[in-house]
């Protein structure tokens, strides 16, 4: 039973990781300065898709915020009894 709840609990912070990660990525890099890392050999989208990439990286690091949140709360519920 405790493992189950380490594991949780290393799930929900895994999670806020990658949401902070998303959404300073795409806020910076796609929102703000609408230069975007497109592909793995170096090349950028500039202007509009990157805003459409940065916008689609925030609303991703807002459903991995969401997670993180109820898997920390269902984790600490079971925590408490």
């Amino acid at each position: 039973m405790l493992a189950m709840k380490v594991v949780a609990l290393l799930v929900a912070i895994l999670g806020l990781a990658l949401a902070a990660f998303f959404l300073l990525y795409g806020t910076k890099a796609g929102i703000l300065e609408r230069k975007i890392l497109a592909d793995f050999q170096g090349t950028y989208d500039t202007g509009q898709s990157a805003l459409r990439r940065g916008i689609f990286y925030v609303i991703l690091g807002l459903l991995f915020l969401a997670g993180s949140i109820v898997t920390l709360v269902v984790a600490i519920a079971k925590a408490r009894g």
